[in-house]
């Protein structure tokens, strides 16, 4: 869903998206994409079951647009606290160590995305069970020498 088209959700719209999105993540994390099953991610979410295709065309994608989202919360965090390091490198590393936990922190929830954005782009899941998993680069901005 496009962010013109996100804009035009009434609040009501918008809630019930965020509540899908909401389920799906809590599914992730408890058990990975398999445990994301859409009935479940409706019934969780307080929804009707095509209401969730009003927003999503399939699973994958909803696992995509709750990455978005996910990774938008963990960029605000990472941002919140300004990176230590002397040089570039330091505070990037800084960054990438702060992100990254976010995944650690959550293995099922960091394989669903995997699993499901691998999906989408066409690489079936079984050839992503060898990959390694790495972390997203989040808060580039925030590696800006501190002002003083």
């Amino acid at each position: 869903m496009s962010s013109a088209v996100l804009s035009e959700l009434t609040a009501n719209q918008a809630a019930r998206r965020s509540r899908v999105l909401d389920a799906a993540l809590q599914l992730a994390s408890e058990g990975g994409y398999d445990a994301v099953q859409m009935r479940d991610v409706a019934t969780r979410a307080h929804v009707a079951l095509g209401t969730i295709y009003r927003y999503f065309r399939s699973k994958d994608e909803l696992l995509a647009a709750a990455l978005v989202e996910w990774a938008g919360t963990v960029e605000r965090q990472v941002s919140a606290r300004p990176p230590r390091g002397v040089s570039v490198a330091d505070r990037l590393v800084d960054v990438l160590r702060r992100a990254s936990g976010a995944m650690e922190r959550d293995p099922n929830l960091t394989a669903a995305f995997v699993t499901g954005t691998g999906e989408l782009a066409g690489v079936p899941s079984a050839g992503l069970a060898s990959v390694p998993v790495r972390p997203s680069i989040f808060g580039f901005s925030t590696l800006r020498k501190p002002s003083t």
